[in-house]
């Protein structure tokens, strides 16, 4: 087609433009036709930049938010991009749209990485670490303590929902496995029962949580949470709204509230020690450790308890998140 021809088609589509009673309509007509004499994107990472880029843009505004498709309208009136309904018509739903947006890089590309395929909720995120058996079983201790009893699968299933509700408030994530994670990971006639099984909750245990939930002292020493894994005990604390201090019971102050996420750190540890000037052995006896759990302990393949951390912070005159780093 000449560029003669070119222009009447041009003035024949404005005119339909002008001719139209829906406002949609308008702005679809206006969208197409601004992509037929604009340069045709010729990749798909060109051709997904040109629709996504202003949605792309509002995201980062809003950090990481999605924007509602009313404020994404009000805002491409003077720009070069297609409608909310456009979009929501080519990815299947707003969510889709938002969520490879947030993902795209600024030349329209996506990362690397697995991502999930094909249509649903999930399009354009990355493919998530499959549940393990320990970290369900982790889950369904967390919410024991968090209630003080044993839970029943009403019990997990409000407490897993009002758990990452409050993460989202924080803005932040959880990974706990929901429900019917259950269902793939345990086998039997009663899998809840199973699952509590191997859970192992005991009343000490509980007798210590409902402690620490009602803020009263714990009359039982055995009922403490010194044996809890470390990686146990900064969730739990997290969970309760404490420090891990204030769960092994060293302060009776809740803040500093520790990160679900704190694990063991060995160059910290080995700073602290070298400065205060410990002797090895002293170390190993106050935490009750042997040689080789010593020595793994330096090497991160050994994972303290609560008790073992908090008698090391004891000793160096730190406190217990003194010893740990965040991991992502």
């Amino acid at each position: 087609m000449d560029e003669p021809e070119t222009s009447r088609a041009v003035e024949f589509v404005w005119a339909l433009i002008a001719a139209a009673h829906s406002l949609l309509l308008e702005a679809e007509l206006a969208h197409a036709l601004r992509r037929t004499v604009s340069a045709t994107p010729s990749t798909p990472g060109e051709r997904r930049l040109a629709d996504l880029h202003l949605l792309r843009e509002l995201i980062d505004a809003h950090h990481g938010s999605f924007p509602p498709r009313d404020l994404y309208d009000a805002e491409r009136r003077d720009v070069n991009a297609p409608t909310s309904h456009t979009l929501l018509a080519h990815h299947g739903s707003w969510w889709e749209a938002c969520s490879i947006a947030a993902r795209m890089r600024e030349d329209g590309t996506m990362p690397p990485g697995r991502t999930f395929s094909g249509g649903g909720r999930n399009r354009g995120r990355p493919m998530p670490k499959a549940y393990t058996l320990d970290e369900l079983v982790g889950a369904v201790r967390l919410c024991a303590f968090s209630l003080g009893r044993r839970p029943t699968t009403t019990d997990y299933l409000r407490w897993n929902r009002e758990t990452r509700r409050r993460a989202r408030e924080r803005g932040t994530s959880v990974r706990i496995p929901c429900e019917q994670i259950v269902y793939r990971l345990v086998h039997g006639p009663s899998r809840w029962a199973t699952l509590l099984a191997h859970a192992a909750i005991t009343d000490r245990e509980l007798q210590q949580a409902r402690a620490v939930l009602m803020g009263t002292p714990v009359e039982d020493e055995g009922a403490s949470f010194l044996s809890l894994p470390l990686r146990e005990a900064a969730r739990l604390a997290a969970e309760l709204g404490g420090s891990l201090d204030w769960l092994a019971g060293r302060t009776v102050e809740r803040s500093p509230r520790a990160d679900p996420r704190l694990r063991f750190n060995p160059d910290a540890f080995r700073g602290l020690r070298d400065r205060v000037g410990v002797e090895p052995e002293r170390i190993r006896h106050a935490a009750g450790l042997t040689i080789g759990q010593s020595r793994r302990l330096l090497r991160s393949t050994y994972k303290p308890t609560l008790g073992q951390l908090v008698d090391l912070a004891s000793l160096l005159g730190a406190t217990a998140a003194d010893l740990c780093t965040t991991t992502s």
